[in-house]
């Protein structure tokens, strides 16, 4: 059954109205009022005598006159206190009622501001509800938006892949908030595998080839549609990791492109945050020329098939290269590396210039290292005028072409164990020659080496085309003067 409502109290006309807080400060009012005239009367009559005076031994006339007389004022005396007593009343009356008058004023204004302050609160209320209706509007599009704009993403069309693009962009410089967003889908775009090449495959016909079945399926995408839209999304990504526009830079905290195919990256004088490019492989020309890499830095295991220029660029956090293949040139030339420099493992095909290089660390980095532990570098590799506050580790480093250190600075250890040195040496450090001398390092005999005077090579006994360096030091061991004659002297050069 239906619940049915209490019921209502409907009370008399007359009833109600007694019920007003009005109706009973009317009464107590005219109660408190005759209460005081009553007193004030009495008050006023006090002094008045109830009888004449006493006329005993006066004449029958003159007592009578003296009676009137005495009547006379008597009564004159009660009509005054009677006027005192109303002019009284009327006053409290007057008073009561102009207090009444206030106190009625007083409430109707503290109604009018009650109704007021509730209904500026229901048009607060009310705009509140309309903001909040807005934005939960302005929510469904931009979700709506990044939906449609991602369903373009898995489009057969390539236009319709650039259209998707472009409207992620539009909406990460529309709202602010969603620019980390709109960077995770485009760099989750970039992760995924080219579409690949080749004729499509041959399947045999079905029963049913000439029956209707709708419009003929899209074909896939071509390489070089494939790259056009790959090339745009890079293009996104520059225009909004250039520090260079504040209007058009987006703030981030991380960018994730590990196993991304990148096309001749063209990120020069971006501010990178957090970018990880684990296992990425960059086709043609990379271009992080005065780029700036903010707490983290990974390319380890990534592949440069072309050449990388990082000419200039500023490493503050970690440098990850660990494994990293260059196929191409590599150039750090005048790179900061302010964090951990790690290039274990990195195998450099073709010439690595490490010229003017700072590998440098702040007071919270006193343990980090700049590790090349076990590159290998295929073409020539040149570390001249480069600065290493640290030290380096060239642990079974191998250098097939020519590895110069001409003006190199080291201040902490050098590990060169291990290391060989196939084309020819240029060292004019005190310290790095005296690491390559105290170390298992071999440097091939038949190759150009430029070492200061009184340095040369000794040939290993067992294969005469490797050789350890010596130096004036060991000249003399044993207390005797050790024939020299089988120590390779090469001249310095320029």
């Amino acid at each position: 059954m239906t619940p049915q409502p209490p019921p209502v109290d409907v009370l008399p006309t007359h009833k109600r109205r007694w019920r007003s807080p009005w109706s009973w400060i009317v009464v107590t009012t005219v109660i408190f009022i005759s209460a005081a005239m009553t007193l004030a009367y009495l008050f006023f009559t006090a002094p008045i005598p109830d009888n004449t005076p006493d006329t005993t031994g006066i004449n029958a006339e003159a007592a009578a006159q003296l009676d009137a007389a005495a009547e006379l004022e008597i009564a004159r005396l009660r009509a005054e206190a009677r006027r005192n007593t109303l002019a009284l009343g009327a006053g409290l009356a007057a008073l009561a009622a102009l207090a009444l008058s206030a106190r009625r004023q007083h409430h109707h204004e503290h109604s009018t501001r009650e109704a007021q302050a509730a209904e500026l609160r229901r048009q607060l209320s009310l705009e509140d509800k309309a903001a909040k209706d807005i934005e939960d509007a302005t929510q469904r599009r931009i979700i709506d938006a990044r939906i449609r704009a991602i369903e373009q993403l898995g489009s057969k069309n390539s236009v319709v892949r650039i259209g998707g693009l472009h409207t992620l962009e539009r909406i990460g410089q529309l709202h602010h908030e969603l620019q980390q967003v709109i960077f995770d889908e485009i760099c989750a775009y970039l992760r995924r595998p080219p579409t690949p090449s080749g004729t499509a495959k041959l399947t045999p016909l079905s029963a049913r080839q000439f029956e209707p079945i709708g419009p003929a399926p899209l074909k896939d995408a071509s390489d070089e549609d494939e790259s056009q839209v790959r090339k745009t999304a890079q293009e996104i990504l520059q225009r909004h990791l250039n520090p260079g526009d504040p209007e058009q830079y987006w703030e981030h905290f991380h960018l994730n492109l590990r196993n991304a195919h990148l096309n001749e990256v063209q990120l020069l004088g971006c501010h990178l945050v957090g970018s990880d490019f684990t296992n990425a492989t960059f086709t043609g020309y990379a271009d992080f020329e005065g780029t700036t890499f903010t707490s983290y830095a990974g390319f380890n295991k990534a592949t440069f098939t072309g050449d990388a220029d990082f000419t200039s660029a500023i490493f503050t956090g970690y440098a990850d290269f660990e494994g990293t293949t260059f196929t191409g040139d590599a150039d750090f030339i005048s790179s900061t590396f302010t964090g951990d420099a790690d290039f274990e493992d990195a195998n450099f095909a073709k010439g690595a210039c490490f010229s003017m290089v700072h590998f440098t660390h702040e007071m919270e980095f006193s343990e980090s290292d700049t590790n090349f532990t076990s590159s290998t570098f295929t073409g020539d590799a040149d570390f001249s005028a480069a600065f290493f506050s640290d030290g380096g580790n060239f642990e079974g480093a191998v250098f097939t072409g020519d590895a110069d250190f001409g003006d190199a600075h080291f201040e902490g250890p050098i590990g060169f164990g291990r290391g060989r040195i196939q084309g020819g040496l240029r060292a004019r450090s005190l310290a790095l020659l005296e690491a390559l001398e105290s170390q298992d390092t071999h440097l091939a005999t038949g190759a150009a080496h430029r070492l200061p005077e009184r340095w040369g090579l000794e040939p290993d006994p067992a294969n005469l085309e490797w050789g350890r360096l010596k130096g004036p030091a060991r000249a003399n061991e044993g207390g005797g003067t050790k024939n020299t004659s089988d120590v390779m002297r090469l001249p310095a050069k320029n």
